[in-house]
């Protein structure tokens, strides 16, 4: 029977069709109408039957009164012990959800000191990996550069590391502190480092190295830890699994010890009642019994008030309301500035007389020219005073060849270098572009991803609120439909009670020639059995969509967990991203300024160059020939002298 109805009870749509289980049960209550107005003629016609009648239901009910208080002990004694077990469940339910909560708090709690452990965590592994960075700067810098700007950061690069790691650097800062604060407190400039160059750069590696290890030790402990927290976190949501499962558990048993207990009540007093009504029976039975007319009447009553139960049923189950809600009901569907480079050293040495000009020999021969008019003292005077001039100025030449010489050598050479500082920082930008672009473009992804994450949230969330709305409407349908059920229900049972019905049939015995049988009409167990099973079936669709609800609710609130987790996750790549990339961009600013700075230089050592060539070519190039002219004029004023010296006076 069951099956059928269910069957029954799935094939309701939008409206209840004729085969439907509520419609079967207004069919047969109508039928039932028919057959009552028919039994009542019967009656009349068995009404003289009735005599043998009386003995034999005489025995019969004084049997079922025996039997019903025997069923009565019984159930009194299941009764005390359900209530007990019933009271000892509750009580270990109590205590074991006492225990989830405490557990699921401490949890909690373990979670949060985790979460802020991770956080600090996080915080010093990224200002040690800046402390890192800042010092492999500082040494690169020290390495390459040396200008008053570069060597100002310097010092402040290692303060601030000094203050941010002070005790992690204080064995390698203890024994040079005096060198360190010397290099700290010197004034700007070149020379404020060149004293301990060597230790300072010393140093700065050993703070380097010392950090480098610390990080690693500190990534290691903290990889130790999250591993730590997740086999705790394990264990422990395996207690609370446990414990909720007897919870579970036990909140089954609770149930079905109190529907069982409910049940023992019911069947309880069903019985009491019915002993009761066969006393009652009984006892109007003897009465009846007397008098045969007055039996007749009451049985006419009966007949009466059996057709009006049956027809408030009828009315019941036929409103239009009603039909509506057993549709619905059983139509359920469930993110150095570098080195500016030298000062112009543009020395304007002074412009020496042109040798040719003052030492040539046509000059030697105008000097001649004058012999006859001056005497020879003036002549040698003037002699000496030419050859000490040239003596002089072949010394000057040769000075400022060797200034030529050293001048271009030199920038020669610091042109070299500046041309290879300038290529090492155009490699060093476009590697920073590089790795600008790969951030960028790592951000960008993350951010993409959580945008996608918490639209996901929103569409569950949603569909949430859809699956809450249909749960909600599937409960009131099936309470109105158990409602409507039980009204009808409680009509039929004011003449057709179950545990009486069952109990006067058993023990009433039919008349050999008169009524069959004191009973009510034969389909109302029937129909009484069918409401009942769909108001069972109705319960059933309740129960499975209430747990359907807490799964759908308990899977939604994972994936929102779980999602805010990843976001959180992706939150810090972009936060670390962005360190990155600010830290990128600096340095990718101080490399542009290191190129222009460079190419300044350059730009003024092409200057410079360019007036050691106009100021000395000419001197190199024609160094030899003209030191040669200058000796032979030399050659040729000593010989003057000679012949002077040697010539007759008189």
């Amino acid at each position: 029977m069951r099956v059928g109805v269910a069957g029954a009870a799935l094939c309701f749509g939008a409206t209840l069709e004729k085969n439907s289980p509520v419609s079967q049960v207004v069919g047969l209550l109508k039928g039932m109408s028919t057959q009552l107005e028919e039994e009542s003629s019967q009656d009349e016609r068995t009404y003289k039957k009735l005599a043998c009648w009386c003995d034999t239901n005489d025995k019969g009910k004084t049997q079922a009164i025996a039997d019903a208080g025997n069923k009565i002990d019984s159930l009194t004694a299941d009764i005390e012990e359900a209530t007990a077990r019933s009271a000892q469940l509750d009580a270990d339910i109590k205590e074991l959800k006492k225990e989830v909560t405490e557990n699921t708090e401490d949890l909690k709690e373990a979670t949060a000191l985790r979460k802020q452990a991770q956080t600090k965590a996080e915080e010093e592994e990224k200002e040690t990996i800046k402390a890192i960075q800042g010092l492999k700067a500082a040494i690169i810098v020290l390495s390459k550069h040396q200008t008053p700007a570069s060597l100002e950061s310097v010092k402040e690069i290692i303060s601030h590391v000094m203050r941010k790691h002070e005790d992690a650097l204080i064995e390698v800062l203890a024994p040079k502190h005096a060198v360190v604060a010397s290099f700290l407190q010197a004034p700007p400039g070149p020379a404020a480092y060149a004293s301990g160059s060597g230790e300072v750069f010393g140093v700065l590696q050993n703070m380097q190295t010392t950090l480098e290890n610390d990080l690693e030790e500190l990534v290691r402990k903290e990889k130790e830890e999250k591993v730590n927290f997740s086999e705790l976190k394990a264990v422990k949501q395996r207690e609370i699994d446990g414990l909720q499962g007897q919870v579970n558990a036990k909140s089954d048993e609770l149930a079905s010890t109190n529907q069982q207990l409910e049940n023992d009540k019911t069947d309880k007093e069903d019985t009491e009642a019915a002993k009761e009504a066969d006393t009652s029976f009984l006892a109007d039975l003897k009465t009846r019994c007397r008098n045969i007319d007055t039996e007749y009447a009451q049985r006419q009553m009966s007949r009466n008030e059996e057709i009006g139960a049956v027809q408030e049923a009828i009315k019941i189950l036929s409103d239009d309301d009603a039909f509506d809600t057993f549709g619905k009901s059983f139509g359920f569907v469930q993110v150095d500035a570098k080195k500016q480079g030298k000062a112009a050293r543009a020395r304007v040495q002074r412009l020496l007389l042109q040798v040719a000009t003052r030492t040539h020999s046509g000059q030697l021969a105008a000097f001649a020219g004058t012999m006859g008019m001056d005497s020879f003292e003036k002549i040698n005077e003037a002699i000496d005073k030419m050859t000490a001039r040239l003596k002089t100025e072949m010394e000057d030449e040769v000075k400022h060849r060797d200034y030529c010489t050293a001048e271009l050598a030199s920038n020669e050479k610091t042109t070299g270098k500046k041309n290879k500082s300038l290529s090492d920082d155009q490699a060093k930008a476009q590697s920073l572009a590089g790795d600008l672009k790969q951030i960028n473009k790592a951000i960008e992804d993350a951010q993409t991803e959580v945008a996608a994450i918490q639209q996901s949230i929103l569409e569950a969330g949603q569909n949430r609120e859809g699956e809450n709305a249909e749960f909600q409407e599937t409960i009131n349908n099936q309470r109105r439909t158990q409602e409507l059920l039980q009204k009808a229900l409680a009509a039929l049972n004011k003449v057709y009670g179950k545990k009486t019905t069952l109990l006067q049939q058993k023990h009433t015995q039919p008349e050999p020639a008169g009524f069959e049988k004191k009973k009510k009409n034969a389909g109302g167990t029937g129909v009484v059995s069918l409401m009942e099973q769909l108001i069972g079936d109705s319960k059933e669709v309740e129960h499975n969509a209430k747990n359907s609800e807490r799964q759908a609710q308990a899977d939604y609130e994972s994936f929102v967990s779980d999602s805010n987790d990843s976001i959180d996750k992706l939150k810090k790549q972009i936060t670390d991203r962005q360190s990155e990339k600010s830290e990128a961009d600096e340095d990718m600013t101080l490399t542009n300024q290191d190129i222009k700075a460079t190419q300044g230089d350059l730009d003024h050592l092409a200057n410079v160059r360019s007036d050691l060539h106009k100021e000395c070519d000419f001197t190199i190039k024609n160094f030899d020939a003209r030191q040669k002219a200058r000796g032979g004029e030399l050659e040729g004023l000593a010989s003057a002298k000679s012949i002077l010296a040697g010539a007759d006076l008189g």
